[in-house]
């Protein structure tokens, strides 16, 4: 079996969850310590990379409220973060940062 990413568990029973860290300065912006949510189905293979694609999008987003800070503009709120996010998935813009 291929090695599991660090952001993707799999549950007793079999459920997998994506489960990433909030960077600790961009915490108070998103008000959470670790992002949490289900993925459906019980094939690991979709599991893997629904966990990717949801890591490279939340650390797309990271990067944009880093930006943000950096050029002392007032972080988006978090509902404006994620309309964009879709927005850039619907067009196939959002690729993981090269960092």
């Amino acid at each position: 079996m291929k090695r599991q990413p660090c952001y993707l568990l799999q549950r007793p029973g079999g459920k997998y969850y994506f489960r990433m860290s909030v960077p600790e300065k961009l915490r108070p912006v998103l008000r959470k310590r670790e992002l949490k949510q289900p993925i459906i189905g019980q094939d690991p293979d979709y599991a893997r990379e629904t966990a990717i694609q949801l890591a490279a999008s939340w650390k797309h987003v990271f990067t944009k409220i880093r930006d943000c800070m950096t050029q002392q503009k007032k972080p988006p709120t978090l509902q404006l973060i994620i309309s964009g996010l879709i927005a850039d998935h619907k067009t196939g813009t959002v690729q993981a940062p090269t960092d």
